[in-house]
């Protein structure tokens, strides 16, 4: 079967890019060819893909045409602005903004939605409509465990020069974000004057000069020399170091989910993150703020760095939570979706 996935600039500022690689490697691996339409003005080199460059004004006529062209059966959108509502192929919105003006009406006979978020379903719409939403746990890169005692010590010796640690996953490249969390960071560090450190893992391969924007408040950071910026990780890496952290902060705003925090929880790393619906459902193991104000997010981790006890029952809960929670099988579902039926 042919794939074929629409790849805009809002692609990159939110975590669609990490569905989408986990998507594009169970479907290569069940012999399945992934066109990528690049409506971006860089080139993006997806391994195991077609890349096909066709601008932004890529709507309508044109989107058929290169769907007959070539053979696309399956047409994944993850933004309904994305999309004209009269594609040959099947269009699939996989974890859209449920609030996303249009996204329902561009439902067509052989399109579908696809959730991880129960919520997402309309609550207006036909009964048509409703029976093409399926919801789907959760997905996240296989790898991810608890560490052992003697585990987290060869983790903080090796990436934090023995320290203990805060880790920060940049996903998006935002300046606003990351300066959000260096300034919690220098409130924490002010209150508790230790030596605690903060590794920020830039998750983003295709940002390009944007890393260089976005890190360049470091240059005048006060605590520079407690930060380190970490990029070109492997899973198992990343496994180590998240699982090391006394905790995960996460900032994200205007996504379903953030893949990291389920990262930390399935390594049973406490959680500070932004209150959403979806991270209210493993609330047991994540200390949520009501935003992503630096005051709150310094808030958070002067609790945790203040009761002990509170952080080894949070950590004890996230195991309890994920548990049941199977990567390699929701990345198999979350494949099924898209291809079956």
């Amino acid at each position: 079967m042919n794939i074929g996935m629409i790849v805009g600039e809002s692609f990159f500022k939110n975590t669609s890019f990490y569905i989408a690689n986990l998507i594009i490697k169970q479907a290569r691996g069940r012999q399945n060819t992934v066109f990528i339409f690049n409506r971006t003005t860089s080139q993006l080199h997806i391994a195991g893909t077609t890349e096909i460059t066709v601008g932004k004004f890529f709507y309508g006529q044109r989107i058929n045409s290169l769907c007959k062209k070539n053979l696309i059966e399956r047409l994944l959108v993850f933004e309904a602005k994305d999309i004209a509502n009269n594609a040959l192929a099947k269009i699939i919105f996989v974890n859209p903004n449920p609030g996303e003006q249009g996204l329902y009406e561009k439902l067509n006979c052989g399109s579908r939605v696809i959730t991880f978020l129960e919520k997402q379903k309309p609550t207006k719409a036909t009964q048509q409509m409703d029976e093409r939403v399926f919801v789907t746990e959760p997905v996240v890169e296989k790898g991810f465990w608890s560490l052992n005692y003697d585990e987290k010590l060869a983790a903080k010796e090796k990436f934090a020069e023995g320290k203990v640690y805060f880790v920060y996953n940049d996903f998006q490249n935002d300046k606003d974000k990351f300066v959000e969390v260096l300034k919690a960071f220098s409130a924490f560090k002010k209150m508790q004057q230790s030596s605690w450190k903060l590794l920020v893992l830039q998750r983003n391969t295709i940002a390009g000069s944007k890393k260089e924007e976005m890190l360049q408040p470091l240059s005048s950071f006060k605590f520079r020399e407690d930060i380190t910026v970490l990029e070109g990780l492997d899973t198992g890496t990343l496994a180590k170091i998240i699982g090391g952290a006394y905790a995960l902060i996460s900032n994200t705003k205007n996504i379903i989910y953030d893949p990291s925090v389920f990262e930390a929880l399935l390594c049973n790393v406490p959680v500070i993150a932004t209150s959403n619906d979806i991270n209210e459902k493993y609330s047991q193991a994540i200390l949520q703020t009501t935003s992503s104000a630096p005051e709150q997010i310094a808030e958070k981790m002067m609790v945790l760095y203040k009761d002990e006890n509170l952080r080894s029952r949070i950590s004890e809960k996230a195991g309890e939570i994920m548990k049941g929670f199977d990567a390699e099988q929701n990345i198999s579902e979350l494949t099924n979706l898209i291809i079956n039926n």
